[in-house]
């Protein structure tokens, strides 16, 4: 097998087992960040604060990996345009995350978290279980 190659395969293998983690990721954080929606609505939102927080890093590295997904299927340029968009997605949505918990507006943080975020993930998660699929 010539260098290329094993190169081309070394990346496949890293693509395949970060997009693995990226599902393994969003089949625990979406349904946390879902139940934390009325916790977010409730008379003592702290809690829903707390959740988000931990939540930060997470968020970054699946933005990372959108990236990462993005750029290593340039080859299928729809698959490549369709994790560039959900990169930008996250972007925006982390955005509006910070500026609401700077503001306190607990309500829109829980629209946010439910129509922008929530949403974005779900779309997320449906192109990394297509991704897995062709990995496969």
């Amino acid at each position: 097998m010539s260098q290329a190659n094993e190169q081309a395969a070394a990346l496949q293998d890293i693509l395949k087992s970060s997009t693995e983690s990226a599902m393994e990721y969003l089949s625990r954080a979406i349904p946390v960040l879902e139940n934390n929606l009325s916790v977010l609505r409730s008379d003592d939102p702290s809690k829903g604060m707390a959740v988000i927080n931990d939540s930060v890093d997470g968020l970054q590295w699946l933005m990372e990996f959108a990236e990462l997904a993005g750029k290593a299927n340039e080859t299928q340029p729809v698959l490549s345009m369709q994790f560039a968009d959900i990169e930008d997605s996250l972007a925006k949505s982390v955005q509006l995350i910070v500026e609401a918990m700077t503001a306190l507006d607990h309500p829109l943080l829980a629209d946010v978290m439910e129509f922008e975020l929530i949403a974005t993930l779900h779309d997320m998660q449906a192109l990394v279980t297509h991704t897995l699929a062709d990995l496969h």
